[in-house]
């Protein structure tokens, strides 16, 4: 009886840890969600990332946030990769898989119990999936949201974000920091503008449906003749296309 008097706490408060770091993966889930999608606008929602990460109780807690967070952020990486390779989803799945376990591992190695230490971690974590070698996993960055927060601002606009976000991982003011998130994201979309485009170059967009398991080489060439015949009818002197627009660079030379 007294093994299970003792026990039993100890039970409870592993419950507690689990159902928390449950909840911080579900976060993570649902910024990533909702901060990534067609509507540029809503980039500034990663700011909850870095809010999240300085309310998290525990390492566990931490790393299920930034594997849910990159999971949702990057999920049309599976199909993209595989049509882009022209393979299985299985190579998809599998690179999808690889670069959240480097994102995760370095918010995860990054996190302390300290506030401080916690806050100025996530900003380090951040950099360091900006550059190499990590960096060349590091898609989804919660730094993007800097052209929103602070347009035309350029590296200034950068590292103003990183400091509004480590500010938000240490969580002093919150509800201030939050506020003032909301009114520069606000001025933000007010003051952006759209990208200009040089009159020398025109972009081509194309759309191409995944089939799994084999590449389709007929529909590769058509895919090739419809972009020379684009190019051939196009003034600009420069003409863009999609990665992977030209087919693939194969012995038979079945792009040329």
């Amino acid at each position: 009886m007294a093994t299970q008097s003792l026990s039993s706490p100890g039970r409870l408060v592993a419950r507690k840890g689990s159902l928390a770091a449950l909840a911080f993966g579900l976060a993570g889930c649902a910024i990533g969600a909702a901060a990534w999608n067609e509507n540029a606008a809503l980039l500034p929602l990663v700011a909850l990332f870095p809010l999240c990460f300085g309310l998290a109780p525990t390492r566990i807690s931490a790393i299920m946030l930034a594997m849910g967070y990159f999971l949702a952020a990057s999920r049309g990486l599976p199909v993209g990769a595989a049509t882009f390779f022209g393979s299985d989803i299985a190579v998809g799945l599998i690179l999808w898989l690889a670069a959240s376990s480097v994102f995760v591992l370095v918010h995860g190695a990054l996190w302390s119990a300290r506030p401080a230490r916690r806050a100025f971690g996530f900003v380090a974590a951040t950099i360091l999936m900006a550059i190499p070698p990590f960096g060349i996993l590091g898609w989804v960055s919660p730094a993007t949201a800097a052209g929103i927060l602070l347009p035309r601002l350029g590296w200034a606009g950068l590292v103003a974000t990183l400091g509004l976000f480590m500010a938000l991982a240490y969580g002093k003011a919150r509800p201030a920091l939050l506020a003032l998130t909301s009114v520069l994201w606000a001025g933000g979309v007010l003051m952006g503008e759209e990208p200009s485009i040089l009159d020398s170059w025109e972009g081509i967009e194309s759309s191409v449906h995944y089939s799994a398991g084999s590449r389709d080489f007929q529909r590769s060439f058509a895919f090739v003749t419809e972009g020379k015949r684009l190019v051939s009818q196009s003034d600009a002197p420069i003409v863009v296309f999609p990665e992977g627009a030209m087919g693939w660079r194969t012995n038979t030379g079945e792009w040329a």
